[in-house]
């Protein structure tokens, strides 16, 4: 069986964070939302819902700090549409992430990253993860600490080019 091993650490920054308040749980609420940026032809990086309380939730989701004029006129028309009672956009957030290969089964690996964060003071707002990648939203101010901190705990060799 193939042992996990982080391959690369990776990072985007400029990024605005949009969350979604007050999200009914009825079904198609992610539908319309989602059809409404794709309509707009906007990419979306981490999408994280939040669990339900007394039948509301919340949906938060990165885009490029250019996509943050595209996103503003689908607020008013989210709120007015009972999709959301709030929305709230957020710029200057970066991502970073660990890429490799069996992440998905290797949590000794997501707690390094999370401890890495921790132990810097780096707050982390949303996660988002798949077989091969744990992404972490931070304050876009701290996203050179966190690269720096993450290549010393993994210490990633990048192959030569």
């Amino acid at each position: 069986m193939e042992e996990a091993v982080v391959r690369a650490i990776t990072s985007r920054a400029d990024l605005v964070q949009v969350t979604l308040y007050g999200v009914p749980d009825q079904v198609g609420i992610a539908a319309t939302v989602f059809g409404d940026v794709a309509s707009l032809g906007i990419n979306v990086h981490p999408i994280v819902q939040g669990d339900t309380n007394d039948g509301f939730s919340r949906i938060t989701f990165v885009v490029n700090q250019g996509a943050e004029a595209k996103i503003s006129p689908l607020v008013d028309g989210w709120v007015e549409g009972k999709i959301a009672a709030s929305v709230i956009l957020e710029p200057n957030v970066a991502s970073v992430a660990i890429e490799g290969s069996r992440l998905a089964s290797s949590p000794e690996l997501w707690a390094l990253m999370f401890r890495t964060l921790a132990e810097r003071g780096i707050n982390i707002d949303c996660i988002g993860s798949s077989e091969m990648k744990v992404t972490c939203i931070i304050p876009g101010d701290r996203l050179e600490e966190a690269m720096s901190a993450l290549r010393q705990s993994f210490v990633v060799e990048l192959p030569e080019v």
